[in-house]
């Protein structure tokens, strides 16, 4: 029976090498590490682009008094006490909103 080997050069640091040695079972060993490794990468990647979408995601003072079923002129004097955040543009950043209903209950008017 021959083996085959097959070397992969893998660059740890820019100054250091390091050649593996795989036969055909490890490389499939390997393979499936890899795979697991990429996938679980991708997988965490994909919920911290998510998170971050929903963290910057911005609400009108219209849509946050419907959230909260408070009247326009409620969120408003909380957006002018400081009570609740707003962009320059004048919306409200979904962690605004969450750090509001978060302590709300010491705050409600």
């Amino acid at each position: 029976m021959v083996y085959i080997k097959i070397i992969i050069k893998i660059n740890i640091y820019n100054d250091m090498e390091t050649f593996l040695v795989l036969t055909p079972d490890e490389i499939k060993v390997f393979d499936q590490v890899i795979k697991e490794g990429l996938y679980l990468a991708i997988k965490q990647l994909h919920e911290e682009v998510e998170q971050k979408k929903e963290e910057r995601r911005t609400y009108t003072i219209n849509q946050v008094s419907k959230i909260t079923k408070k009247g326009h002129a409620t969120i408003t004097k909380l957006c002018n006490d400081g009570l609740i955040k707003l962009t320059q543009d004048r919306k409200i950043t979904q962690a605004a909103l969450d750090d509001y209903l978060h302590n709300r209950q010491s705050m409600d008017y």
